[in-house]
């Protein structure tokens, strides 16, 4: 391939072009033949696999154009236009005007066109350069303006969900949609995840005074394990607080005071990816609402001891609820900080079944479980946005809040099941996960996933 491109230029318009333009167009043309061949290889294995021809189509047109630009030929010109405009026409046919889909599929493409609307006038004959230049630069300037008006409308709400009526009735939230007065028992305050405690002590007037009144020190370094980092919420229930660490150890302090009344250690395995615990949740099985019968099972699930014996005995009646890093959930007494016997395998119960993939770190719970009457729902963290072979499913499970049986199980991947995963099979594997918490939203059967990084500073 012949480098000397100010030469070749020159010949080809019989003019001399500024050795810096040359050089950005062989990059422009380099980076678009690069895309090409990206996207023929991905194109031809969507293709194979009885996808969209798109891919493959926009490739070629991708390295045609970048041949051609290469060369000097204003011809290239013409094949990205045809990229372009086929990749609107495209957008638009698989998605609508509908904002986060567009983002993906028409970011790049706009960028692209920005830096080749720049590099067209020296593409083309001197004859046409002068009369094009205020055209194409225009067009960059255009496309630009619109870049700018999609990046903004990123921090603007799309495609909310709205529900059918104006206002949703008292009497369907209940006690639900009450905020706990003097406590924080869950999450995020109450289970409908508020976030907000209607006390009126502190206020802006005398916030200005406030003061440290205790710390106490867990004793997981700072960013330890790896990229751990403390993350968690605190609950308070009485006069106790309840806080996890990022090695899953769990921690009953005294509210007034800071002193701590127990500690619990799972020895959970240290999570090598994500080794979160962003908080515990409280259940009280004396006044919790059994929207569930006690004894509720999915079909099939089978406990020693058996169901009935377990309601007869079981004791810690008030309980925490844990999720270690290493996919275990286990029942605490709120009071003593032992294991809860009764609930599941002597206070244990394995997350990783039905998952067939047991590779460490590949799934983990990072959120604190949700407490809904007298169920324990819990989601996991799974890989976003990357494929490493055969990624566990992301499967949303609720348990027995009493004897840890699983009652049922959401699996995206596989609707048609909800309990135990088919005999001798798993849940779907690389299904859509819902690591976050997962919060009721006015009544007893609408959950959604929401994402909140909190933490909850003692002062008085």
């Amino acid at each position: 391939m012949n480098l000397d491109i100010q030469g070749q230029f020159k010949n080809m318009f019989d003019t001399k072009i500024k050795p810096y333009a040359l050089y950005a167009i062989r990059l422009l043309s380099l980076i678009l033949i690069l895309m090409g061949i990206a996207l023929v290889w991905g194109g031809v294995i969507l293709i194979s696999e009885g996808g969209s021809w798109y891919y493959l189509l926009s490739g070629i047109l991708l390295l045609g154009s970048g041949f051609l630009v290469w060369q000097g030929k204003a011809s290239g010109l013409g094949f990205f236009l045809l990229f372009f405009l086929g990749t609107v026409i495209w957008s638009l046919a698989e998605v609508g005007f509908q904002y986060w889909p567009l983002v993906p599929r028409l970011g790049l493409p706009l960028i692209l066109a920005v830096f080749v609307a720049f590099a067209t006038p020296s593409l083309l004959d001197l004859r046409y350069r002068d009369r094009i230049r205020k055209l194409s630069f225009s067009a960059a300037g255009l496309l630009i303006v619109v870049l700018a008006v999609l990046f903004g409308f990123a921090f603007q709400p799309h495609n909310v969900i709205e529900p059918s009526t104006a206002k949703i009735s008292q009497k369907a939230a209940g006690k639900l949609a009450e905020p706990q007065q003097s406590e924080w028992r869950s999450y995020a305050q109450s289970p409908t995840g508020i976030r907000y405690a209607p006390l009126d002590s502190i206020t802006p007037e005398n916030i200005k005074n406030l003061q440290v009144a205790w710390t106490f020190r867990t004793g997981d370094p700072a960013g330890f394990p790896g990229p751990g980092a403390d993350q968690s919420t605190p609950i308070q229930v009485g006069d106790s607080i309840y806080v996890c660490t990022p090695t899953s150890q769990v921690f009953a302090l005294d509210a007034d005071s800071g002193k701590q009344r127990w500690h619990y250690d799972p020895k959970s395995a240290i999570n090598p990816v994500h080794p979160r615990c962003r908080g515990v949740e409280y259940f009280d099985a004396d006044t919790a609402k059994n929207i569930v019968p006690r004894a509720a099972v999915a079909p099939g699930v089978m406990m020693v001891p058996g169901i009935p014996e377990r309601l007869a005995t079981a004791t810690c009646r008030q309980r925490i609820l844990l999720t270690t890093t290493d996919a275990r959930l286990q029942a605490l007494d709120a009071k003593t900080g032992a294991l809860c016997d009764a609930f599941g395998d002597h206070g244990t119960v394995n997350l990783r079944n039905g998952l067939d993939n047991n590779t460490p770190g590949w799934y983990s719970p990072t959120s604190a479980p949700t407490v809904v009457g007298n169920l324990v729902i819990v989601g996991g963290w799974v890989s976003d946005g990357m494929h490493r072979g055969v990624e566990p499913s992301g499967v949303v499970r609720a348990y027995n809040a009493e004897t840890g049986g699983l009652v049922w199980a959401w699996d995206a991947g596989n609707p048609h099941t909800h309990g135990l995963a088919p005999d001798g099979k798993h849940y779907t594997h690389d299904s859509p996960i819902c690591g976050p918490t997962l919060r009721s939203m006015r009544n007893w059967d609408c959950y959604i996933c929401q994402w909140a990084e909190q933490s909850l500073i003692i002062m008085a």
